[in-house]
């Protein structure tokens, strides 16, 4: 009799762990949900950012160039600049530009990378 209430108290043990189990799995898929929240978001603003970049490129030189024209005539013309030290900090921007390129084109290239992992994985399975 002592081995049957040692099964039961086996099979109830396994029911428990069984429910620790699938409860912890549930828990896991949650905070995946959670921690892909922030990439999905990412991932639809590289998405606008593809469509919209050609454009931003195509506009973006001349229209520099045309503010900075406007706040050195500003400059020269009233002894000041004209959005009180703007000039220098739109000149460091420009300057950091093609540093902000190059780490775009890399995050882009992981992000390549990673999707065609994840193909490879999709299509091995």
């Amino acid at each position: 009799m002592s081995t049957r209430r040692k099964l039961d108290e086996l099979k109830e043990r396994k029911r428990l762990l069984e429910a620790k189990i699938a409860l912890h799995r549930l828990e896991c898929q949650l905070n995946g949900v959670q921690l892909a929240q922030p990439m999905a978001f990412v991932d639809r603003m590289h998405d606008k950012w593809t469509n919209i970049s050609p454009w931003v490129k195509a506009l973006g030189v001349p229209l520099g160039m045309l503010v900075m024209r406007q706040l050195k005539s500003k400059s020269r013309a009233g002894g000041k600049s004209a959005l009180g030290g703007a000039a220098g900090t739109m000149g460091t921007i420009i300057s950091l530009m093609p540093m902000a390129i190059q780490a775009w084109k890399g995050y882009q290239e992981v992000r390549e990378q990673q999707r065609e992992a994840a193909e490879a994985h999709a299509a091995g399975r």
